[in-house]
């Protein structure tokens, strides 16, 4: 499972999805989006959305 973690989650959480393919939004290109921009890119990129 590809898990996002947005900007305002502390990167150490990142450690807690070891099991998953796990990036915080820097990482993944979509630093700066806005919430509906940002959720529309990473479910284009595959991660999940809940």
């Amino acid at each position: 499972m590809k898990v996002l973690l947005d900007e305002c989650i502390p990167r150490k959480l990142k450690s807690a999805f070891a099991e998953h393919d796990c990036m915080t939004a820097p990482e993944a290109g979509l630093a700066g989006e806005k919430n509906g921009v940002l959720l529309s890119l990473a479910e284009s990129a595959g991660f999940v959305s809940s």
